[in-house]
């Protein structure tokens, strides 16, 4: 479903990710998760792990053409996090992660 699009022979901006479906299992999570794409990731397409006061604490490339890969926790405490998945140009799609030690 397109929110908006503005399409001209001088500008064109493309719309955000909103049909862009992955998803993240299992959560809650406690040694790994894996991220599922409907569609295969970009060449510059990252996943960013932020915790709840916004800080980065974690990156990692996503391979080009997967549709599927296991992230490990091995560094991150029990709480809540939220996982971007970066696929430039501003698309974007953010989940909620709960790890659970």
């Amino acid at each position: 479903k397109q929110l908006w699009a503005l399409r001209s022979p001088i500008l064109a901006v493309a719309p955000p990710l909103v049909n862009y479906h992955t998803y993240l299992y299992p959560n809650p999570a406690s040694t790994h998760f894996t991220v599922i794409s409907e569609v295969p990731f970009e060449p510059t397409s990252r996943l960013l792990i932020y915790n709840t006061i916004g800080q980065r604490i974690g990156e990692q490339r996503l391979p080009n053409n997967a549709t599927q890969v296991e992230i490990g926790l091995e560094n991150i405490v029990t709480g809540m996090y939220f996982v971007t998945i970066d696929a430039g140009l501003g698309q974007r799609v953010t989940h909620k992660l709960v790890v659970i030690r």
